[in-house]
């Protein structure tokens, strides 16, 4: 069975690299540097999380075909879709932060304080449950 585990990981790694071949050469550079490293961060995953892990980047594998032609970006074609404050709401802080910190690098605004801060603050607002209790720390919000 780990062997039929570790090649289909090695498949569904490959076959994604091979999708950003399709993509502009900084999302493509972006994106297969993101890759590789929770590739890697995740070699040693439970197996639960394992599978929801090639799950999620099967699905990412999937919808990214579908916006890609043989010659690249399809005419008219997004790429990526947006998150839903839902699926947000399921991360955990630090996938969040991870988050919070690939939009910066894909926006090139890693280097703009003032974009920074309110991004920080969107991520913030994102992790504060939503109780609809006005203590004194969300109303320093």
């Amino acid at each position: 069975m780990p062997s039929n585990h570790l090649s289909r990981v090695r498949l569904l790694y490959k076959t994604i690299i091979r999708l950003h071949k399709g993509l502009p050469d900084e999302m493509r550079y972006l994106g297969d540097s993101y890759v590789k490293e929770e590739f890697k961060r995740h070699k040693t995953a439970e197996p639960e999380v394992a599978a929801k892990f090639l799950e999620e980047w099967t699905k990412y594998a999937y919808e990214l075909s579908k916006q890609l032609g043989p010659k690249g970006i399809k005419k008219n074609a997004q790429i990526g879709k947006q998150l839903s404050e839902d699926i947000l709401h399921t991360f955990r802080e630090d996938q969040l932060n991870q988050l919070y910190y690939l939009g910066l690098e894909a926006t090139g605004q890693a280097d703009n304080e003032e974009d920074i801060k309110e991004l920080e603050k969107k991520v913030d607002e994102m992790q504060a449950p939503d109780n609809g209790d006005d203590t004194e720390e969300t109303k320093q919000r």
